[in-house]
């Protein structure tokens, strides 16, 4: 084995100088053997044999040839990512990868020698995914081959197995579904099968045929795998060598130095006996494509007559309608994808307008409330206003009705009692307000301290009429009453200021204890309704005597009888005409 790769090696320059235009391409070739597996795996004899003479194979072709030999996780990864650098500037790039390998979940791995794999879920974490080696060579332009001679009887399967974690662990590799443009997989069995390592020193069988293919004539890659397979099936009965890929109609070779070492082939065929006919046969269908039917048809074409001749061009037919179907079907898809994806878009887009008027309605809607809400608070306060100040009217205007019927100027003879009032033909005016208050503003003030006056006169047991804003006999007495309980001898009438109004408001509240006399309960008897002048003749009644220092009564008290809570009949004596 050592002097045939001497011989190699020593030949090499020759066939370089006799033809320096076959390597004006570069290609290169990534070669790994690993056979000292360390966990309890015993070594494989032939995959550093296999690595070694592969490597003398591709140098022998002129190829940039990389050779690593027992390389665990971390240095396996290494040398592809090295070797990327050299593929991306090549037409032909090559992995040869002699060793471990195995197909679990439907994925395919190369086994570093470091590999444990107790457990499936081990894989991606100590194993190499061959599609991490098919990116790494999918920069060359012209060809990315990646040949496994890995589907030996595998050891990792047994011990997955003792640790019952072999669920989706497969025999052998797992078939290729899609291996990309310009690439072809070679796999030394076909998927789930294994292939025997062959006698220790030597090469395995898949290497032997391989490393024969490549000595053998110049020919295209897709017939030079051909010939691998029918090598592969003499050397051991049964075997099927597996290839997947996909490449166009031109001629790629692997071999191109051996265009000058053999002569062209005689054109003239030998009797056929059927045997390479049926060989060619199995190697076109193995590949599978258009390409490799037409490439059979054509090399075979003065055997037209013959069943398997006739059997490869309904393989052709077949695989066209295959094709055309599978176009017909992905065109199909596409428009429904494309058809879906153009109703989604309009429905983004239906449901955005939608979002938008009704965000604008909503803010119109807001605009409209804060409008309507407005508009009704100035129509309260215009209302309001217009109530006040015809109220201020009615009883400038007709003062015999209700508590209004004695709402004018007091008598001359009370001026001079009134310390906070002021004539009413001369109203006090505050000094130069700014901004002025209009008639309606000025009136809603004085009707809301008379009211609020009227309020406090009511808690204070002094006042039982309506809190009505007017100031009447019923508000006045109860002002004259509870002025004496505090010491305040003011009066107020229909024209007093509004000042007085709040001056006493302010008085009364501070005194929080000054209440007005409390009624006399007696039995409660019918009495006819009173006229004025009943009440002018009535005897003066004798007052009940007050909380606060005494004071005589007047004599043009009066009395007024009432139920009180409790429903008893009670008298109530006050100085003047204070209840209605």
């Amino acid at each position: 084995m050592a002097i045939s790769r001497f011989l190699h090696a020593l030949l090499l320059p020759l066939v370089l100088v006799a033809l320096p235009t076959a390597i004006s391409a570069k290609n290169v070739a990534l070669v790994i053997g690993n056979a000292l597996y360390t966990e309890s795996v015993s070594r494989l004899e032939n995959p550093t044999n296999d690595a070694l003479d592969i490597a003398d194979a591709f140098k022998e072709q002129g190829y940039e040839v990389v050779t690593a030999l027992d390389l665990g996780q971390r240095a396996m990864q290494a040398k592809l990512n090295e070797f990327r650098n050299i593929a991306d500037t090549a037409e032909i790039a090559v992995v040869y990868y002699a060793g471990h390998g195995i197909e679990i979940g439907g994925r395919n791995f190369l086994v570093p020698v470091d590999a444990r794999l107790s457990d499936v879920r081990d894989a991606r974490l100590e194993l190499i995914d061959i599609n991490i080696v098919l990116d790494q060579i999918s920069g060359a332009s012209k060809l990315r081959m990646l040949v496994l001679d890995a589907c030996r009887d595998n050891p990792f399967i047994a011990k997955m197995q003792q640790f019952g974690a072999n669920r989706n662990v497969g025999r052998g590799l797992g078939r290729i579904l899609d291996a990309g443009s310009n690439t072809l997989i070679a796999f030394a069995a076909a998927a789930g099968e294994v292939t025997p390592d062959g006698a220790p020193g030597g090469n395995s069988p898949f290497t032997a045929a391989f490393l024969e293919a490549m000595r053998g004539p110049a020919v295209d890659v897709r017939r030079l795998l051909g010939q691998v397979h029918d090598e592969m099936q003499r050397r051991v009965f049964g075997s099927r060598p597996a290839i997947y890929g996909s490449l166009g109609g031109a001629r790629i070779v692997i071999n191109p130095l051996n265009e000058v070492r053999f002569e062209p082939e005689p054109q003239a065929p030998a009797p056929d006996t059927g045997a390479g006919l049926m060989t060619a046969f199995l190697a076109a269908d193995a590949l599978g494509t258009l390409q490799a039917w037409d490439d059979f048809l054509a090399l075979h074409s003065a055997q037209k007559d013959n069943a398997v001749y006739q059997l490869a061009l309904k393989k052709r037919e077949e695989l066209l309608r295959a094709q055309a179907a599978a176009a017909e079907a992905a065109a199909a898809e596409r428009a429904r994808v494309q058809a879906e994806l153009e109703a989604l878009r309009a429905e983004v887009a239906e449901t955005a307008r939608i979002r938008e008027e009704k965000a604008a309605a909503e803010a119109k809607l807001e605009e409209l409330r804060a409008q309507a809400a407005a508009a009704a608070r100035a129509v309260r306060e215009k209302e309001a206003a217009e109530a006040a100040l015809a109220a201020l009217q009615a009883t400038q205007e007709d003062p015999g009705s209700g508590d209004a019927a004695d709402a004018q100027p007091a008598p001359s003879t009370q001026v001079g009692e009134v310390a906070t009032v002021v004539a009413p033909t001369e109203p006090v005016v505050p000094a130069a307000p700014d901004p002025v208050p209009t008639a309606a503003e000025r009136a809603l003030v004085r009707d809301s301290a008379i009211r609020a006056l009227q309020q406090v006169l009511k808690e204070r047991n002094c006042y039982r009429g309506r809190i009505d804003g007017l100031v009447g006999p019923g508000t006045r007495g109860g002002v004259d009453t509870l002025g004496r309980q505090i010491g305040i001898a003011d009066r107020v009438t229909s024209a007093s200021p509004t000042e007085g109004f709040e001056a006493l408001l302010t008085a009364f509240k501070a005194a929080p204890d000054a209440r007005c006399p409390t009624a006399v309960a007696k039995p409660s008897t019918p009495k006819p309704r009173r006229t004025a002048r009943a009440q002018q003749s009535a005897p003066a009644p004798v007052a009940a005597a007050p909380a606060a220092p005494a004071a005589p009564a007047p004599e043009t008290s009066a009395k007024r009888d009432y139920k009180d809570e409790t429903g008893a009949h009670c008298e109530w004596f006050m100085r003047g005409n204070v209840c209605e």
